[in-house]
C-alpha cells in the first residue's frame, strides 16, 4: 500500500511539474513598434526561479539573449529595429533556487584546503593543513583519518581505480595511501622541491606533477618511473591538468600565464596571456573546447583551447581560490569570498549563488553524478549543496509576431494620412476611425492594446473613404495602437481611451 502511495505521489508531482513554465505573451500574431516596450509574461513557475529570455527574428533558427530575471513578467524596452515578421520569444528556467546546503560536515581541526569526491560519489576526501579525512556522506561522519606527522598537505586526488588516495606534502613526496588499510604504500615520486598540483590522465596510465621547480613531471603509474618532463623556466607550476582526450597537458604558472602542451610531441602549442596575477586554479570544460582559469588578480577568464583566444572575463571582488566546470559542461562553479557562484556557460551570467560559509571558500568539487557540489572553507566546515542549476523547462511563442518601424510610410504616396481621424465617443462607448484607402487590393485595420494583444480586426478589398465605429465597451482605459496595412504601405496611430 505504501509503495502504491509513493507511485501515486510521484505521478501526481510529475504531472504537475510537467505543466511548468507557460509563455502567455507574446504568443504569436501580435504587432509591435520599433522603440516601444513589450511586456513578456509567463506562468506556472515559482517566483524565485531564474528565467532566461531569448529572441529570434527568423522563427527560431537563431537566438539572441535579451536578459535573465525572476518573477512572472519582463518589460523589454526600446524594441530593436527589425524588418522581419518572423519574431519569436523563448523563455526557459535556468535554475530553481534552494540556497541552503543539504549537509554540513563538522570535524576538521583546521582550514579545509582541498576536497575530492570518490568516484562512487558516496564519500569525499578533504585535507586541512596536515590531515586527510575520509567522510561518509550518508552518515555525514568521518570514516578514516590519514596522517603523516605534521606535514602540510599541498594536494590530494583519488586514483582512477578508487582504491588509493595520492597526496603531496611538504616533505616533497607524492604519497600513495591504501584506503582500506589506511597504510602508506610505496611513494609514487620523490621530488627535489615542493609539488603543488597532481592530475591523472583519463585512462589512469599517467600522473602529472607540478611544483616549485618549474618542471612538470609525467609519471608512468605502472612502473612509477618518470616518462617525460616539460620545462617552463619563468615561474613555478601552480596547476596541472590533462585534457579529456589525453592529447594536451594544461599548466598554470606563477608568472600569470597558462601553457597548453602537446602530450604526444612534448611541444608547447600556445601560451595564454591576460591575467595580471599568478594562476590559482584551472578547469577544462568536458566538451574539451574551453578552459577556465582563476588568478590572484581576482578574475576568471575563459579561453578557447584550439586557438588560445580569450572568450570572456569575469571580475570578482575576491580572489577565486577554486573553480570547476559541471560534469555536463553547462555551468561553472567558482568560489568568491564566503560564497560560491554558479555561472551559466552559454550566457556567462550568474545563475545562482550559494551562501552559508562564514569564512573564505578555498576549494570545491562536483560529484561524479553532477547532483551535488562540495565546498571547503577556512571556517573549518564542509558543505554539500544540491546542484539543480540546469535548463529544466522552456516555452516559446506558438507562432511569429512582428516588430515594425513607426516611421514606415506614415503618409501615402500623395502625402495624405491614411488614417484621417480617430474620435472617442464616451457617451456610447464607441470610437470612430476615418480612413482613406487609395489602393485596390486586400487591406486591413487592426487594433492592439498596449501589451500587443489583438483586440479588433477589419478587412477591405477596395479603395475609398471609410468610417468605422469600434465598440469599446469591453476595452479598459489606456493606450491602444491602430494599424492600417495595404499591399504596399503601412500606417499606425494611437488611441487613448479615458472614461
Amino acid at each position: 500500500m505504501k509503495s502504491l502511495l509513493y507511485i501515486l505521489l510521484f505521478v501526481i508531482c510529475s504531472q504537475a511539474y510537467s505543466q511548468s513554465l507557460k509563455l502567455i505573451h507574446p504568443i504569436g500574431g501580435e504587432r509591435f513598434t520599433v522603440g516601444d516596450s513589450m511586456v513578456i509574461k509567463w506562468e506556472n513557475i515559482d517566483s524565485t526561479d531564474l528565467v532566461q529570455i531569448d529572441f529570434s527574428t527568423n522563427n527560431g533558427i537563431d537566438w539572441n539573449i535579451i536578459d535573465t530575471t525572476r518573477g512572472f513578467s519582463y518589460i523589454w524596452k526600446n524594441l530593436p529595429d527589425s524588418t522581419l515578421s518572423e519574431c519569436i520569444i523563448k523563455v526557459r528556467i535556468l535554475s530553481q533556487i534552494t540556497n541552503s546546503s543539504e549537509h554540513t560536515l563538522i570535524g576538521s581541526n583546521d582550514e579545509v584546503e582541498h576536497i575530492a569526491f570518490h568516484p562512487s560519489g558516496n564519500t569525499i576526501a578533504s585535507a586541512d593543513q596536515c590531515d586527510i579525512l575520509i567522510w561518509n556522506l550518508h552518515t555525514q561522519s568521518i570514516e578514516k583519518k590519514l596522517t603523516h606527522g605534521n606535514l602540510w598537505v599541498w594536494s590530494l586526488i583519488f586514483s582512477p581505480d578508487a582504491k588509493r588516495i595520492n597526496s603531496t606534502h611538504s616533505n616533497r613526496i607524492v604519497h600513495n595511501w591504501d584506503i582500506d588499510s589506511n597504510k602508506i604504500l610505496q611513494p609514487l615520486f620523490v621530488s627535489n622541491n615542493q609539488i603543488y598540483s597532481i592530475a591523472y590522465s583519463n585512462d589512469g596510465k599517467y600522473l602529472a606533477l607540478g611544483g616549485y621547480d618549474s618542471i612538470i613531471f609525467i609519471i608512468d603509474v605502472e612502473t612509477k618511473n618518470v616518462l617525460k618532463t616539460f620545462n617552463w623556466n619563468t615561474g613555478y607550476v601552480s596547476k596541472v591538468l590533462f585534457s579529456a582526450d589525453g592529447k594536451h597537458l594544461i599548466t598554470g604558472h606563477s608568472d600569470n600565464v597558462i601553457n597548453i602542451w602537446s602530450f604526444e610531441t612534448d611541444e608547447l602549442l600556445r601560451t595564454l596571456k591576460g591575467h595580471s596575477g599568478f594562476i590559482i586554479d584551472i578547469s577544462i570544460n568536458p566538451n574539451g573546447q574551453t578552459i577556465a582559469s582563476s588568478s590572484a588578480d581576482s578574475t576568471i577568464k575563459l579561453w578557447n583551447i584550439s586557438n588560445g583566444e580569450l572568450i570572456h572575463s569575469i571580475s570578482e571582488k575576491n580572489k577565486v581560490y577554486s573553480l570547476e566546470f559541471s560534469k555536463d559542461g553547462k555551468n561553472l562553479a567558482s568560489s568568491s569570498g564566503n560564497d560560491i557562484h554558479i555561472w551559466d556557460v552559454e550566457t556567462w551570467k550568474k545563475a545562482r549563488t550559494f551562501t552559508g560559509h562564514t569564512n573564505t571558500v578555498t576549494c570545491l568539487a562536483y560529484s561524479p553524478d553532477n547532483k551535488f557540489i562540495a565546498t571547503g572553507s577556512k571556517d573549518l566546515l564542509i558543505k554539500i549543496w544540491r546542484n539543480n542549476v540546469d535548463t529544466l523547462h522552456l516555452d516559446q511563442s506558438s507562432s511569429p509576431f512582428s516588430i515594425v518601424s513607426e516611421t514606415t510610410s506614415i503618409k501615402n504616396q500623395n502625402g495624405q494620412n491614411r488614417i484621417l481621424s480617430i474620435r472617442q465617443n464616451p457617451s456610447d462607448e464607441k470610437a470612430t476611425i476615418e480612413l482613406n484607402l487609395i489602393e485596390e487590393g486586400i487591406s486591413s485595420l487592426k487594433i492592439y492594446n498596449s501589451n500587443g494583444f489583438l483586440m479588433e480586426s477589419y478587412g477591405f478589398t477596395t479603395s475609398g473613404s471609410r468610417t468605422i465605429e469600434v465598440d469599446t465597451k469591453n476595452f479598459s482605459n489606456g493606450l491602444y495602437f491602430i494599424t492600417i496595412e495595404t499591399p504596399t504601405l503601412f500606417d499606425k496611430a494611437k488611441l487613448m481611451l479615458v472614461r
